[in-house]
């Protein structure tokens, strides 16, 4: 695909998303997630944060959040993810690479209870996420409705890489699973993920942070 083909789909992409406002089947489907999530039972909830709480000594000594990263200490277990902070640096489709520059700022924050936080320079945008097997469920996503409308490359690809990441198939029904993203590569220094169609590269931030507070629930 060539450069101006892909920032077709780029801009197409990000007009799906709600960085220009909550489609319907989106909000539909947000607020059903939302309220699923407030109807999980107490127990459940104890149940999520005590894994989440177990993981931490293995991020800590993984992927190195309490000192340098060390290449040499390498993982492939995506529960390692929680409590670390990953910087967008590139996103790919098919053949076509484009690198985000740290100046964006587009950041993701995976927080031991359980939240997500992103930026993806923009908006901010929070969830729930869960680590599985294979990589980790991204769902309840809200966000700030800030209007982009320049036609930045990099811009845009971290627009709709954090879209797929965070929403999934930007077609797909109300009735839809969450996000399922598969992570390719994770060691000390690098976060590879397949969100959809997309494939994005991360370099380690250090420690989770709150560096952005979560957007208000959709009503």
């Amino acid at each position: 695909m060539a450069d101006d083909g892909l920032r077709v789909r780029l801009i197409s992409a990000a007009e799906d998303f709600p960085v220009r406002g909550w489609p319907p089947d989106l909000h539909r489907r947000v607020i059903r997630r939302q309220r699923r999530v407030r109807a999980m039972t107490v127990a459940a909830c104890a149940a999520v944060v005590a894994g989440a709480v177990a993981a931490i000594p293995l991020v800590t000594r993984d992927v190195g959040l309490d000192h340098d990263p060390v290449p040499a200490a390498t993982t492939t277990t995506p529960a390692a993810l929680v409590g670390s902070a990953w910087l967008l640096t590139t996103v790919e489709e098919g053949s076509v690479t484009i690198t985000v520059p740290a100046s964006i700022g587009a950041r993701m924050e995976l927080l031991p209870h359980g939240q997500i936080l992103i930026d993806n320079g923009v908006n901010a945008l929070s969830g729930r996420f869960t680590p599985l097997a294979d990589g980790f469920e991204v769902s309840g996503v809200g966000t700030t409705y800030t209007l982009y409308t320049g036609n930045d490359p990099a811009q845009l690809a971290a627009i709709a890489a954090f879209s797929a990441l965070a929403y999934g198939d930007p077609h797909a029904t109300a009735s839809s699973a969450p996000a399922q993203d598969i992570v390719l590569k994770l060691d000390a220094t690098t976060l590879v993920v397949q969100a959809g169609a997309l494939r994005l590269t991360f370099a380690f931030a250090g420690a989770a942070r709150t560096f952005l507070s979560p957007p208000a629930a959709p009503r």
